[in-house]
């Protein structure tokens, strides 16, 4: 039995205030992060996907601007989450996402990954949203290639298919829906910028380079607005200096 809706946007909430206090106490591991991605997919699957669909979501919204008739639940979910990155960056990408935690789990499993440029990703991203904007105008069934709406569907089995795809592909590349194809983690990826919290050296840093090679997205450099950062804790495992800090951004160094 599904659960009721409001239990998304409850459960991303909740869970982004407790990982954010981790994050600040510097109590975030490893175990604790693949417990917290494994609570989201199984909330993905009570919910069936619902409040957690941001892709479908925006792409409905994008319909509803161009040809009039916004459904204020579907806006108000975007605007939710879009908020969110404005204060915690993409700490939903890094953990409430379902698809951003599958991803995330299965990257684990292979220490060694392919890092795909940055200036690449954001180019083959943008070229993406491209066609997911066209799909706005009048081509709905975009929405049929969006990975997230498996239930339901005729396309049942074709999605699925995706999603394994993308699974796969993490073992081997870190989060390639994120990185490359995901509308939705374009629009966060600029919002983000502004992020009021976000992971920041300190003056203890003596840039030994340690957290940005163990970074996937190569993130934590000196004066980045940690726009790709995930929140994967990886950074914090690597520093032996206690150089890394849960901060506001203007404590950028």
């Amino acid at each position: 039995m599904a659960l009721p809706l409001i239990v998304g946007p409850l459960y991303m909430l909740a869970t982004m205030a407790i990982v954010a206090i981790l994050f600040y106490m510097k109590k975030m591991s490893g175990r604790i992060a693949t417990l917290v991605l494994v609570a989201s997919l199984a909330v993905a699957g009570f919910l069936q996907w619902g409040f957690l669909d941001t892709t479908i979501y925006l792409h409905q919204v994008l319909y509803g601007i161009i040809n009039g008739g916004i459904n204020p639940q579907q806006a108000f979910k975007v605007v939710l989450i879009l908020a969110s990155s404005l204060i915690v960056g993409r700490l939903f990408c890094g953990y409430i996402c379902p698809i951003g935690a599958a991803q995330e789990l299965a990257s684990k499993a292979i220490k060694r990954q392919i890092h795909i440029d940055v200036k690449l990703s954001e180019k083959v991203r943008a070229t993406f949203f491209l066609a997911f904007m066209a799909g706005g105008v009048g081509l709905a069934s975009l929405a049929h290639f969006n990975p997230f709406s498996l239930v339901s569907s005729w396309l049942f089995t074709f999605k699925l298919l995706a999603l394994i795809a993308i699974v796969a592909s993490s073992l081997f590349i870190y989060r390639p829906w994120c990185t490359l194809l995901c509308p939705f983690g374009l629009l966060m990826s600029l919002s983000s910028r502004l992020s009021l919290f976000r992971l920041n050296r300190n003056e203890k840093c003596i840039d030994c380079g340690a957290c940005v090679k163990k970074c996937p997205t190569c993130q934590p450099y000196r004066g980045s607005a940690m726009s790709e950062c995930y929140w994967c804790a990886r950074c914090l495992k690597a520093c032996r200096h206690n150089a890394i800090d849960f901060a506001t951004r203007w404590q950028v160094i």
